[in-house]
């Protein structure tokens, strides 16, 4: 985390040693989000015997997050962007359940637990090239590089204690190129923006079950699978002056991987591997913030 923000700072300072013709922008914000999440295996490679035997779901993630995004203008149609952004979760909720039947029948343990601690963080690197279309509305696509880590928990609710001491969690990556394009109309002082993206991911997990006696610790299991994510966002922005803008906007994205793999990992040495039947996101978030144009 600490290397992407110094990179961006970097890209900052570095752009303001050229010509006042070449231009960068650093915008800083901060905001609410909520996300909901979820995964499940079957019993073997085949998707069957049962063709759900684990699955976990949050619900409810909440806290807040903070994100940079700085832009160095190469020229007036083609950009370096950069954005980081770190939340973490304060509130939530997650669903444990395993079945013995195929279609999530003959349950043989659901309990939900507390999840109130945990983070996600995410860091790209894209390309912008922009088209004036009139002088009042502005086409920019995005090509680059997208990167989302998700740490869940697993948590104890003291209010209904079923497990002493438990603090498990699931930490999966989302690892790929996006593609994207955003459109801005601008009257006065006062922009509208709109923009769409989408990409394909590698997804990669790792679990650590701290109260399952035959599991490894600290790498209980792992999910390995392919997969996508969508997103778009809605912005308005106030001019204050030409080196300052007021912001605030809207954001939702939705991510799903494709089947994969689960590889359990046991004390006695063995691994076990059966079918990763896929992991499902969504996300959204309101956020406010100042831009400085230089």
């Amino acid at each position: 985390m600490k290397t992407v923000i110094f990179s961006i700072i970097l890209m900052c300072v570095t752009s303001a040693a050229f010509s006042q013709q070449q231009k960068f922008t650093v915008s800083l914000n901060t905001g609410l989000f909520r996300e909901d999440f979820n995964w499940s295996i079957a019993g073997n490679m085949d998707g069957k015997n049962p063709n759900v035997l684990s699955e976990l779901i949050w619900k409810n993630l909440e806290g807040i997050q903070y994100n940079i995004n700085s832009s160095y203008f190469l020229s007036s149609k083609i950009a370096l962007n950069a954005s980081f952004t770190y939340g973490r979760i304060s509130e939530g909720k997650v669903n444990d359940s395993d079945y013995l039947e195929d279609n999530r029948k003959q349950s043989v343990f659901d309990e939900s637990f507390l999840s109130n601690k945990g983070y996600h963080q995410s860091a790209n690197f894209n390309v912008l090239m922009k088209r004036d279309l009139t002088r009042k509305i502005a086409v920019t696509a995005l090509f680059g590089y997208d990167n989302l880590v998700q740490k869940l928990y697993l948590l104890e609710d003291p209010n209904h204690p079923t497990d002493e001491n438990l603090n498990s969690y699931y930490k999966n990556s989302w690892d790929g190129l996006q593609i994207g394009f955003d459109v801005r109309y601008s009257i006065g002082k006062v922009s509208f923006s709109g923009e769409a993206r989408a990409g394909y991911y590698k997804y990669n997990a790792i679990a650590n079950w701290n109260l399952v006696p035959n599991f490894k610790k600290p790498i209980s299991f792992e999910h390995k699978a392919n997969a996508y994510k969508y997103g778009g966002s809605l912005h308005v922005s106030y001019l204050i002056t030409r080196q300052l803008e007021i912001n605030s906007g809207l954001d939702c994205t939705y991510g799903a991987s494709l089947a994969g793999r689960d590889y359990a990992y046991f004390t006695d040495e063995r691994t076990a591997t059966t079918k990763f039947n896929g992991a499902e996101l969504k996300s959204s978030f309101v956020e406010l913030g100042l831009s400085f144009n230089f």
